[in-house]
């Protein structure tokens, strides 16, 4: 998605209802590979963040394929709750030592 103001890498991923399953396949995944990811990965759950509507948006969109009317129902959503999510990440630069893996 792009970098922070510190300069690291930002994604999105996507977990559907199973953010804390995402975070250990992560954390089992920075085990694997051996590298030093400790304190260098964190994960944000932000779907308790997302309304009703860019829920229904999201199923209509992927589940029953019409993306043509999911896609801007999602979007609607999170625009309207843009603000929650600007608050979340403020969180996070307020407290990151509880999302850092």
């Amino acid at each position: 998605m792009g970098v922070d103001e510190q300069g690291h890498q930002v994604f999105a991923l996507g977990s559907s209802s199973k953010g804390n399953e995402v975070k250990k396949d992560h954390e089992g995944i920075a085990a694997r590979v051996g590298g030093d990811f400790r304190g260098k990965i964190a994960i944000i759950n932000c779907l308790d963040q997302v309304n009703v509507l860019a829920r229904i948006g999201g199923f209509t969109s992927r589940y029953i394929g019409l993306v043509a009317l999911g896609r801007p129902l999602v979007a609607l959503g999170i625009r309207l709750r843009y603000r929650a999510l600007v608050e979340k990440v403020q969180s996070f630069k307020e407290d990151m030592a509880s999302y850092i893996l």
